[in-house]
């Protein structure tokens, strides 16, 4: 009964932001037309910009197979912040992001306050154009993604674990709360190089492509990650991660803008192909080692303080784990945002 009304959940949800995305499309379709002769992003603006959101949320979300979250839906509350400074030339342009994701729950089952989604993320992009109005070029970009508070897998009474080494090596633990992770766990770095091309570039919308080299560290020496047993005992079977390091080609698809000042989108499509992989895992082919993400944001601008944010990631790390991992999430934010040139 439970998964069928899942899978049901789940078919009502995607069928909402399918008829979502394509009113949003029709809309974007028309105000393209409008504005595709409008002056160039790059024109616009010249110097630093400095721009942040501050916003809390209540929050509505669907796990399904996602590291170390429960499947199921859930209600939480939570805070993001995101800090944003652009500089921008004729020729290029730099984006540096930070920014803060915390949620937490607490359900009438357990005595204690759950932490849902952690995530400090430091983003730097830049970009430098061929020539002054040419729609592509070269870009280089670096990343890091971590966790600010350990994790762990909590249950209303006491489970068996049966946690299995890097040495492999095994051992048994009865418990109702298991630590999965520490602060600052996994620690992801990422660096890109490549060309990108821009074909639709306007004030209200950009596609852009990127395609280049990859590297990827992977610090997650002593993370763990839990499946359920199909045979119990044990009631979970735990693994015990270690570092991994890549190196291979990598694609992303960005595109983004606004319709009618009221609806900001972003859809986006990465997919990297290691060529060097540290873990050397010979029962896997490379198609099978790839990792590739699918993601689409939308926020609907109610007021100037409040705003409905839509989010879905469906996404899969083989370093982390072999399954594809989703996560859908409708949420009511408030909160405040500004921008200014330095």
């Amino acid at each position: 009964m439970g998964g069928s009304h899942t899978k049901r959940l789940t078919q009502l949800s995607l069928a909402c932001l399918l008829s979502f995305s394509w009113s949003g499309l029709s809309v974007w379709g028309m105000d393209l037309t409008e504005s595709f002769d409008e002056t160039r992003l790059g024109g616009e603006k010249q110097g630093w910009w400095l721009d942040y959101d501050l916003e809390g949320q209540v929050l509505f979300n669907h796990n399904h197979r996602v590291v170390n979250k429960e499947n199921g839906v859930q209600l939480a509350a939570g805070l993001q912040a995101r800090l944003r400074a652009t500089s921008y030339r004729a020729l290029s342009e730099w984006r540096n992001e930070l920014s803060i994701k915390q949620q937490f729950q607490r359900e009438p089952v357990l005595s204690r306050w759950m932490n849902m989604m952690d995530e400090l993320a430091l983003d730097s992009l830049y970009f430098r154009k061929w020539k002054s109005r040419a729609p592509w070029g070269i870009f280089g970009r670096a990343n890091l993604k971590t966790s600010l508070f350990s994790s762990f897998d909590d249950h209303t009474s006491a489970k068996t674990f049966e946690i299995t080494e890097r040495d492999g090596s095994t051992e048994s633990v009865s418990t109702d709360r298991l630590r999965l992770s520490r602060s600052f766990q996994p620690l992801q770095f990422r660096e890109n190089l490549g060309l990108f091309y821009r074909p639709i570039e306007t004030s209200r919308s950009r596609l852009e492509i990127l395609l280049g080299g990859s590297l990827r560290q992977n610090l997650s020496k002593g993370q763990r990650v839990v499946s359920k047993s199909n045979s119990p005992p044990p009631d979970f079977l735990v693994n015990t991660l270690g570092n991994s390091y890549l190196a291979g080609a990598e694609a992303q698809l960005n595109f983004s803008g606004e319709l009618k000042e009221l609806l900001n989108y972003e859809l986006k499509a990465e997919w990297m192909m290691p060529f060097y992989d540290s873990a050397r895992p010979d029962d896997k082919s490379l198609l099978q080692r790839s990792s590739w993400l699918l993601g689409a944001e939308f926020r609907l601008e109610l007021l100037t303080w409040l705003r409905v944010v839509s989010e879905t990631r469906l996404w899969k790390e083989p370093q982390l784990q072999n399954r594809s991992q989703f996560l859908q999430a409708l949420s009511l934010r408030f909160g405040f945002s500004n921008e200014t040139q330095l």
